[in-house]
């Protein structure tokens, strides 16, 4: 099935079943994206940026929130 089937199919839903359907679809969304950030993680891609956060925060160019 298209992007445009399904989008045509939701313009025939009930206004009350779009809202399901659009919750559905954002909590699809973010299990998808916490899955990349594992994934992310697992593969060191932050490693760098951790490195960085760490020396900013050991000379003192943080701010607590």
């Amino acid at each position: 099935m298209s992007i445009q089937e399904i989008e045509a199919e939701a313009k025939k839903l009930p206004v009350s079943e779009l809202d399901g359907l659009v919750n559905r679809l954002i909590d699809f969304f973010h299990e998808c994206w916490d899955r990349q950030i594992e994934t992310d993680l697992d593969k060191g891609r932050f490693d760098s940026l951790f490195d960085e956060l760490e020396q900013e925060y050991k000379q003192g160019l943080t701010k607590p929130l």
